[in-house]
């Protein structure tokens, strides 16, 4: 007998509890193999000091006095299986534990099969999930990505709060998760989520409000330890900016967690959490803050008459007019305070609804002193989405999803010529062959793909990768009542009918910067009483907030509308290009649109957009030594 094993009995003498041999391992830092062999060998010195080792299958081991009544508890013997196969999958689960049928069986003195039998009743537990139960050389393992781990985690949860009968699951739940989970986690968690004013959007239900504390504590407890959310490939663009509103109290609520405990939260960590709140129907009341109602009245009401007269629609409906309220309430308030939110799909927003992006920033520059604050790129592509929304349901507008193997350039040439041929608003989103298999397309109307698509739920338009006009009709029948642009039909006018040859300039000095060219041609413009002095510092304080270049080379500065006397639009010509941002840029065209001509916004986008699509355009226009062939050129439009 060694020392290990002679303070092991003085040990095992001593305790007079149920103890399972796992613990027993970690006081002595030896494996439950190891102590079940000093077990048998001590057995004889324990029965020589007047005691008896009781072993409980599944649970451990306890000593008793031998002159009490010798044998087993009766033990119900499903109850004792379920209770193995459940701390089996605890260490798998919430361990990451790997384990070997051999060292299970001696842990539990039970044979192989019942831990083969627990294997099987594990499978079948996470069969309805992603998470595999994985069996190799090494031993047996779970594997998964970090959303199907929190899943499954979120599932044993649920099925340990709910199984029980003497208590409801609402006063049961605090007391599981903090068996599970890290108690200071699971009462900050409690705490945050109480405080702040939850409300269902069906009918109040505490399981709603189960689920969330659930969802919220196992992502709290993974990202606590460094697991963090994967970028889901397979969620469309147009699914992410659903989310946007929820983003917004998921970030809040995760900023306040993470202020009180060693946590941080990735961008995809907040976006899972808000498709959780989704999910539950749950809605963030924000608090009252101290802001006059009349204000934000006005500017909401302002905001939404000017864009119905850009769009020549209603948009003003109750519900979006009270999802606005309360959204600019709180981005008032952020503002004021100068707390910085950061919208995660601004850049997808603006290149996918570019023309609307630029006209509700060109509306709410317009009417932002109502609030007495300067609303930011990020908050823009926020309100957006209350506005897209509302536009949707009264425009009926179509989204589109192009698919095309044959590369991004290719995509994007049947990208380019499809805006030019849709109605402005509709949202075109390109996918490649693999996405399209592995997501839902219920936010999609219908496909144009390049290759034969069998099997899906929406209409698939087959086209040619040139886009042909016998691809263009079939592509207009799925229309049916609206009405399409011809492709050889111009807008109403061109875009070179609001420009007169005086406004066209071509610089070609080299290595000039944006500041110098702008202040040169806005000096210009004020000159001719056109805007006014401080026209130059809004256009760089609209490039502070967010760039108006383009990939295509193209910028399109504008600044604030109340600084404009007359409309007009200059087009400035770089040949050898301006580092503007990111991009080389060759064509400039700076856009002067007064309060009073606003309804206006649209439509000129729309146009500078259309023509500035293309590089092609952009280089064939650069090349241009003269003023008159510029203009003439602004009036065409690339249709190859």
């Amino acid at each position: 007998m060694n020392n290990r094993q002679k303070t092991f009995l003085e040990y095992l003498v001593k305790q007079k509890t149920l103890t399972s041999l796992k613990v027993y391992a970690d006081i002595f830092n030896v494996s439950t193999r190891t102590i079940s062999s000093d077990l048998k060998l001590l057995e004889p010195f324990i029965d020589n000091l007047g005691f008896e080792i009781i072993r409980h299958s599944s649970k451990g081991i306890e000593v008793k006095n031998s002159t009490k009544a010798r044998g087993k508890e009766v033990i119900d013997k499903k109850d004792e299986n379920n209770f193995r196969m459940n701390e089996v999958l605890e260490r798998l689960l919430f361990n990451q534990e790997t384990v070997t049928i051999n060292n299970l069986a001696a842990e539990y003195y039970v044979s192989q099969t019942s831990i083969v039998n627990d294997m099987y009743q594990i499978r079948q537990f996470i069969a309805d999930t992603d998470v595999k139960l994985i069996s190799g050389h090494t031993g047996t393992f779970l594997s998964g990505s970090e959303f199907e781990i929190q899943q499954l985690y979120s599932k044993y949860l649920s099925k340990s709060i709910y199984s029980q009968k003497t208590k409801s699951p609402f006063e049961y739940c605090t007391e599981v998760l903090k068996h599970y989970c890290d108690p200071n986690i699971v009462d900050v968690v409690n705490k945050e989520i109480r405080t702040l004013e939850f409300s269902n959007l069906v009918t109040p239900n505490q399981y709603y409000t189960i689920d969330v504390l659930i969802s919220l504590v196992v992502l709290v407890e993974r990202c606590s330890k460094s697991h963090h959310l994967e970028k889901d490939e397979k969620k469309y663009l147009v699914e992410q900016i659903q989310m946007l509103p929820n983003y917004l109290i998921a970030s809040e609520l995760l900023s306040n967690i993470s202020g009180q405990l060693s946590a941080s939260f990735h961008q995809e960590d907040i976006f899972y959490f808000s498709s959780i709140l989704i999910a539950d129907r749950v809605e963030y009341k924000y608090s009252e803050i101290q802001i006059n109602n009349t204000e934000i009245h006005t500017f909401i009401t302002k905001v939404i008459q000017e864009l119905e007269a850009n769009l020549n629609t209603k948009i003003n409906s109750n519900y979006i007019k009270e999802q606005l309220l309360r959204h600019v309430k709180a981005m008032v308030y952020r503002l004021k305070n100068r707390i910085k939110i950061t919208n995660p799909l601004l850049e997808e927003i603006k290149n996918e609804y570019r023309v609307l992006f630029n006209t509700i920033w060109l509306i709410i520059n317009a009417n932002e002193d109502t609030l007495g604050i300067k609303i930011t790129e990020d908050e823009v592509g926020f309100l957006l989405i209350y506005f897209q929304t509302a536009i949707e349901q009264q425009l009926h507008i179509k989204k589109v999803l192009v698919i095309c193997p044959n590369g991004v350039a290719t995509s994007q040439l049947i990208v380019v010529k499809l805006k030019n041929v849709l109605p402005p608003l509709d949202i075109i989103e390109v996918a490649s062959l693999n996405k399209l298999s592995g997501a839902e397309l219920q936010y999609f109307d219908f496909i144009v793909s390049t290759v034969n698509i069998q099997e899906t739920s929406i209409p698939v338009v087959q086209v040619s990768a040139l886009l042909t006009d016998l691809d263009l009709n079939n592509i207009k029948s799925i229309y049916s009542n609206i009405e399409l642009k011809n492709e050889n039909i111009q807008h109403e006018r061109n875009l070179n009918s609001y420009i007169d040859l005086e406004n066209i300039f071509i610089v070609k000095t080299q290595k000039l910067e944006k500041e110098i060219i702008l202040n040169e041609v806005i000096s210009q413009l004020v000159d001719k009483g056109i805007v006014h002095e401080s026209y130059f510092e809004s256009v760089m304080n609209r490039e502070k907030l967010g760039t108006t270049e383009m990939q295509t080379g193209a910028a399109i500065p504008h600044g604030d509308v109340n600084l404009v006397n007359q409309f007009n639009i200059s087009i400035i010509i770089c040949p050898n290009g301006i580092r503007w941002d990111k991009e080389l840029v060759k064509l400039i065209i700076l856009i002067c649109i007064p309060r009073s001509s606003l309804k206006m916004a649209k439509s000129i986008f729309q146009m500078i957009y259309s023509t500035v699509s293309s590089k092609r355009i952009v280089e064939g226009l650069s090349k241009l030594n003269n003023r008159e062939e510029i203009l003439m050129e602004l009036g065409g439009q690339e249709f190859d």
